[in-house]
Formats: C-alpha cells, sequence, structure tokens
C-alpha cells in the first residue's frame, strides 16, 4: 500500500508540474498567397518534433491558395480553403487529418483571428498561450516590389484580396482580453515586424512579443528546434515561462538565413513611447541633430525603417539639448528588449519608422487615428517637421514656354530640370508665369507615338502630401492622352476614403483649357509641353503644391522607373494606367513652390522642387543635391 501510495504520489507530482508549465500554441498560418510552399514546410516541420499533446497544444488554422502548391507525394493532398489542424508527432497536412473544415476562411478580418484563438483556448487549455501570426509581413513600410502599400500589414490572404492590418490584430486580441482569453506570448514569423509602433498597438493585449526587426527568410522560423526544447524542457519537470519560450524561439532562430529576432516586454512600452513622446517634441525644435543621428542609425531591408536604439544612442552622443532625453531612452529601450539576437552590428531589438529624403516618403496614413502610437507619441509630427526643415531650395527663374511641341534650350533656361537617367534618358522641365504652370518633358523613345500613350499629373493642390478626404475638393489627377491625332486631357477628381482604405475619384472630365503638344522627332526623343491654367486646381503664385508625374506607353505598358502597385495585383501584373477604383497613392512631401511672377531677376521669382525618383530595379536617382524639396516622380516611354 505505502509503495503504490509513492507511485501515485509521484505521477501525481509529475502531472502538476507539467500542467503548471504546460503549453497552447496557437499558429494563425495564412498561406492564402506565395508563402504556400512554405506554409506545407514549416508544418512539416512542427510536426517533427515530439508532440504528444500531453504537455504541449500545438493547434494550426491553415489558409491555403489554390494556385500554388498541389498535391506533393507523401507530404500533402491538393486542397483549398482553411482547416484546423491539432498536430501530433509526424501528422501529414492531408486534408482528412484536419479537426475541421472551414471552408474559405478569410484571414484578413480581426473576427477570423478572434474565432481561431477563442476556439483554441476553449477546446484545449492550459497554464500558458502563445499565439504565432505567420504570413508575410509590412511593418510600417513598403517592399522592394511595391507590391504592398506603406500600411500597417502582417498578412494577406490572396482569395480574399484582403490585408490583416495592425489595428486589426489589435482589435482580435482586446475583443480576446474582454471576454477573458489572455496571451502570454505574441509572435510574427512575418517581416519587419520588430517596431516600436508594433508593441506599442499590443501592448495592453499581450505580455510579450517575438518579432524580427529586419527581414524574415522564406524559410521562417525553426518550429522543429523550439519545439522540440520546449517539449524535453517540460518532460524533465522544469517550468517554462513567457520569457523561457521567447529565448527558445530566438536561440532556435539562429541556425536560419535570419538577421534578427527580438523578445519584447510589452508591459514596457509605455515607458518608450513616454521618453519617446518628450524626445519627439525637442526634435522639432533642433532637427540638425536628428539629421545626424538619422544618417548614422542602422537600416534594414527597407531602409525608411531604423533601429530605435541606434539612433537615440548616436543621439545621446551629440551635446545638446536632447541628450538626456535620448540617453534615457537607450535604457527604456533596454529594459524592454529582454533579449536580441542580431547578425547586424547597430541592432537592438526595436525598430522605428523614420523615412529620410531619398529613402522613401512619408506615409501619412502613420498618423491616421487607428493607430495609436504616432497619436501618443507626435512622432508622426516630428518627421513631417524634420523633412520639412531638411529640404534644400532651389531658386529658377519664372517664366513661360511656347507649347508648339518643340522644346528649345532659351524656353526651358532657369526652369527646375529633373536631369536624366543612365538607364533611359529623360528630363523634365517646370515653368510659371502666374497663371498657368507649363511642363516640358524629353524622353527616350525608339518608336512613333501610338493611342494611349499617356502624361498623367497628380496635383496636391494645398501641399500636404496627401489627397483630400473631400469628393468636393479640387485635388484630382490629369490625364493627358495621345488619341492617335492629339492630345487630349482629362481630369479625375480624387479624395482618399478612410473607410475603404483605398483612393476613389469622380468621372472624367474633358479639359480643353488644358494645352498639350508634341511628338516624337528625328532625334528618337519625344517631347511634350503642357500648359495648365491654375484655376483647375485653385492654386496660385506663392503657393506650395505637389506633384506626381508619369509617362507612359500605353501600347506596351513599358515605363521608366518604379509605379505605386496595386494592392490586389502581382508584381508582373502591374499597367501604369487609370484603375477603378483607383488605389495607387503619390509619395511626395511638398513639391512645387510657384513663383509670384516678375521679371527673371526678381529674387521671389522662384519655385522649388525635389525629387524622390527612382530608376527601375529600384535603383536610386542621385538629384537631392539638385531638387531635394518634395517628390516629383517620372517615368519614360519606352517600347519594349
Amino acid at each position: 500500500m505505502r509503495v503504490s501510495f509513492l507511485v501515485l504520489l509521484l505521477v501525481f507530482v509529475s502531472f502538476s508540474s507539467a500542467f503548471a508549465s504546460s503549453w497552447t500554441i496557437m499558429i494563425f498560418m495564412n498561406g492564402d498567397n506565395n508563402l504556400e510552399e512554405a506554409a506545407i514546410s514549416d508544418f512539416v516541420e512542427m510536426v517533427s518534433a515530439p508532440l504528444n499533446g500531453d504537455l504541449v497544444n500545438v493547434v494550426v488554422q491553415l489558409d491555403r491558395s489554390p494556385g500554388y502548391v498541389g498535391a506533393v507525394e507523401g507530404v500533402c493532398d491538393n486542397w483549398s480553403g482553411t482547416l484546423r489542424f491539432v498536430l501530433s508527432y509526424l501528422m501529414a497536412p492531408y486534408s482528412d487529418n484536419a479537426v475541421s473544415n472551414l471552408g474559405e476562411v478569410n484571414m484578413g478580418r480581426a473576427d477570423a483571428l478572434v474565432d481561431f484563438v477563442s476556439w483554441a483556448v476553449d477546446n484545449y487549455p492550459a497554464q500558458h498561450y502563445a499565439l504565432i501570426i505567420w504570413d508575410h509581413g509590412d511593418g510600417w513600410r513598403e517592399n522592394e516590389n511595391r507590391v504592398y502599400e506603406p500600411w500597417k500589414v502582417a498578412g494577406y490572404d490572396e482569395t480574399s484580396g484582403d490585408y490583416l492590418y495592425m489595428d486589426e490584430v489589435q482589435t482580435a486580441l482586446r475583443i480576446l482580453k474582454e471576454n477573458g482569453y489572455e496571451i502570454d506570448l505574441i509572435g510574427f514569423d512575418a517581416c519587419l515586424m520588430g517596431m516600436v509602433e508594433v508593441a506599442y498597438e499590443l501592448k495592453d493585449y499581450a505580455s510579450f512579443m517575438v518579432a524580427s526587426e529586419d527581414v524574415v527568410p522564406g524559410e521562417g522560423w525553426r518550429y522543429d528546434l523550439f519545439l522540440e526544447d520546449l517539449i524535453s524542457t517540460l518532460i524533465e519537470g522544469v517550468d517554462v515561462s513567457p520569457i523561457d519560450l521567447g529565448r527558445m524561439i530566438i536561440e532556435s532562430y539562429k541556425e536560419t538565413e535570419g538577421s534578427t529576432l527580438s523578445l519584447i516586454d510589452l508591459k514596457r512600452m509605455d515607458d518608450v513611447a513616454s521618453l519617446l513622446r518628450e524626445l519627439s517634441s525637442a526634435l522639432r525644435d533642433d532637427s540638425s541633430l536628428a539629421r545626424v543621428a538619422r544618417a548614422m542609425a542602422q537600416e534594414f531591408y527597407d531602409p525608411s525603417i531604423i533601429d530605435l536604439y541606434s539612433f537615440a544612442s548616436y543621439l545621446a552622443g551629440i551635446k545638446g539639448s536632447s541628450t538626456e532625453l535620448a540617453f534615457s531612452l537607450c535604457e527604456a529601450i533596454k529594459n524592454a528588449v529582454i533579449e536580441n539576437y542580431s547578425l547586424l552590428s547597430d541592432a537592438h531589438g526595436l525598430s522605428v519608422y523614420f523615412p529620410e529624403r531619398g529613402k522613401g516618403a512619408y506615409d501619412r496614413f502613420y498618423e491616421d487615428s487607428r493607430h495609436d502610437f504616432s497619436l501618443t507619441t507626435g512622432w508622426g509630427e516630428f518627421i513631417r517637421a524634420y523633412l520639412d526643415e531638411t529640404r534644400e531650395v532651389l531658386n529658377v527663374k519664372s517664366g513661360s514656354l511656347d507649347v508648339n511641341g518643340s522644346i528649345t534650350d532659351e524656353e526651358i533656361s532657369g526652369a527646375v530640370s529633373i536631369p536624366p537617367s543612365e538607364a533611359s534618358p529623360f528630363k523634365a522641365y517646370f515653368k510659371n508665369d502666374g497663371n498657368s504652370l507649363y511642363l516640358a518633358v524629353k524622353v527616350y523613345s525608339d518608336t512613333a507615338l501610338g493611342i494611349g500613350d499617356s502624361i498623367i499629373l497628380y496635383i496636391d493642390s494645398d501641399g500636404n502630401s496627401a489627397f483630400p478626404t473631400d469628393r468636393g475638393d479640387s485635388e484630382g489627377m490629369l490625364r493627358i492622352v495621345y488619341d492617335g491625332s492629339r492630345w487630349v486631357a482629362y481630369f479625375y477628381p480624387m479624395w482618399y476614403d478612410h473607410s475603404e482604405y483605398k483612393v476613389c475619384f469622380l468621372d472624367s472630365v474633358y479639359c480643353p483649357e488644358i494645352v498639350a503638344k508634341g511628338g516624337i522627332g528625328d532625334d528618337g526623343f519625344l517631347e511634350v509641353e503642357l500648359k495648365v491654367p491654375f484655376e483647375r486646381f485653385s492654386f496660385k503664385p506663392g503657393s506650395v503644391v505637389g506633384y506626381y508625374l508619369q509617362i507612359y506607353d500605353g501600347n506596351s505598358f513599358s515605363f521608366v522607373g518604379e509605379y505605386p502597385y496595386l494592392l490586389s495585383m502581382g508584381n508582373d501584373e502591374q499597367i501604369p494606367t487609370i484603375y477603378i477604383p483607383a488605389r495607387f497613392e503619390p509619395s511626395m512631401y511638398y513639391g512645387l513652390r510657384l513663383a509670384e511672377g516678375g521679371s527673371d531677376d526678381d529674387n521671389d521669382s522662384e519655385f522649388v522642387a525635389s525629387s524622390g525618383c527612382s530608376l527601375g530595379q529600384g535603383k536610386a536617382l542621385n538629384i537631392l543635391s539638385l531638387l531635394p524639396f518634395g517628390w516629383i516622380f517620372i517615368w519614360g516611354v519606352r517600347r519594349r
């Protein structure tokens, strides 16, 4: 009897110890996009760990696309839609192994995340809960191929054409918390999510976060290694806290090609945000210090994202009004970053959005009321002030052009000019006479004009770098299109619909008052001149207006440079044309300051411009020293 009691006691103690440290790991796995193959691979990796459900529950909601991966013998069958799995050792992602078939689920919706987590917790209770969001990640950035706009995205559902925005992740976690579901650790197996903005969004709804400042390789995390480590530790009767699990994930990640991964204490984010709010205010009055520190700070895959500690530490080393605040911010970041793995010398675990002139335009959506960070810290306001204060001004002469389609040296003398690129030569010139804006472009082309060849000019009348929110405003887009015999102008009034996250426009308006002439000469260059009366856009001499300009070939759709890609289309599907509904956004800071008239010798007869132009293949066009105030994007006609 004493022996039996001892055996029962040991079993009870062992079970209690295991339950005290048990985990349910929930993986919200959106493979309904071009990452489907990687999703299947990671699923197989997970089940290679010794899973049995006694110590660790691993539940997966996997959404697949019908267009990328079919049946793979011995690996998976050919199913699409969304299935839920409770993983066990060596279980394959066959549809027969799923515990439920949900049909097609839009994994870009907050309610899909709520439904998955609540189902998992209700059916697989544990002492601790980890939620891993697996997919593409944007952080606060725009990727190399510009497939995503610079919005806050933690996933993309291709079948539904929808994105899981960060405010939707926050909404889902808030709903879960209000209903008694607690998340100990949230992880992002996705690129560039290790940002202070992301952590701040989630600080009230999870305890810890694991994410990468830089890109995550296609292979993703090493699920086999950290799950095996977790299970073996629990078998030994050792408690595994959320911090311990985060460290296991990071340790296993060292076996990948990934360059950064960090564990963040979300309870510390209020301290970081409070200091950053004070620093933002101080730097608005001393942008020169910020400029030096920004130039030295660690950048990542997207150069609009920098390491926050790196920036603050360089700022702390510069004697000035913000030195002590910057030092305190460094200490707060060190307290918030529990564990940091980095192959980069100056990456310390938390990044921040900080576009620099020539390294990405300011995203006006950054200050949207659905996102807490910028409103709380004033960081967006600081960035706008910084970009404004660090501009350089180019003084040029006012004047007009004889709009006859033939650009002469005398006409363009003193005009703002964007010089030719090495890849495909073009030039653009701007002048005004106090009543009209004159634009002349000279672009290399190897063939004659065709129907549909167009010049598109978006004008930001109030110079605020943003679309208006009222459909009745005068801002909009001009399309100067060649109809086979002449150039014809149409105006598309545009405004931004915040509820739909997209730009909308009304029907086009024919504009006979806009004069456009030009063609392709014997030298193989397209020369086109435009005269746009000021009244079309309700601006006046002396005002600052923003410009976005593109020129493209209506037949082959070839063009020079980058195009603001649509969210719903792949990189190889982009066509530079008028979309309905319009969903692109011009990236610009300010644009042109129009001259107030007078003779060519008047000091006040000037307008200023700058360009963040890029060439094809992402090559930077280095003209910032000439035109660094605002953004003008130029594209050239080029037949293939």
